[in-house]
């Protein structure tokens, strides 16, 4: 069985080509995860159709140390960094991020035991 989190992310940073529209959108972010796992899948959506890059930082009043991200296959560069409670996702592609049923697939997260997010 899979949960789905939905997070507003009105504090969620997107590409420099992003237009001010897609923000009055609302930019959201979805973590589907398993519930017998710690792993989960990271997706975006509401964001325009000229996205390359993104920034997206995770809020958790629980550590937040040993989590991982591990960016699709088809981005360029990811990389995640873990600081007081807030994990940081950058994912940067060579073309447009290119979305299914609407969703942007940025990748997985490996979480430790119990984490859950307070926001975006």
């Amino acid at each position: 069985m899979k949960k789905k989190y939905t997070l507003w992310a009105g504090a969620l940073v997107a590409s420099l080509l992003m237009s001010t529209t897609a923000f009055a959108a609302g930019p959201s972010v979805i973590i589907q995860r398993d519930n017998d796992s710690n792993h989960a899948r990271l997706y975006l959506t509401g964001v325009s159709d000229d996205t390359t890059s993104v920034e997206i930082s995770l809020k958790s009043k629980q550590n937040l140390e040993n989590a991982h991200f591990l960016g699709a296959e088809d981005l360029a560069y990811s990389h995640h960094i873990e600081k007081d409670g807030v994990l940081t996702i950058y994912a940067d592609s060579l073309s447009v991020l290119e979305s299914q049923n609407d969703q942007i697939y940025l990748g997985n997260l490996t979480l430790p035991d119990g984490v859950s997010f307070t926001g975006v």
